[in-house]
């Protein structure tokens, strides 16, 4: 889950960092999907 101090733009940064990460360390994965969920916890 993301942090719920983080804005949703840094979310999806992370998230695509993770994506090219992955395609990029393992050739025989074509495509892959990073869903980011929001956090549970409440803000403080």
């Amino acid at each position: 889950a993301a942090d719920p101090n983080q804005t949703l733009t840094e979310a999806h940064s992370i998230a695509e960092r993770v994506h090219k990460t992955i395609e990029a360390s393992f050739p025989t994965v074509k495509h892959c999907m990073v869903h980011v969920n929001p956090s549970r916890k409440k803000k403080s």
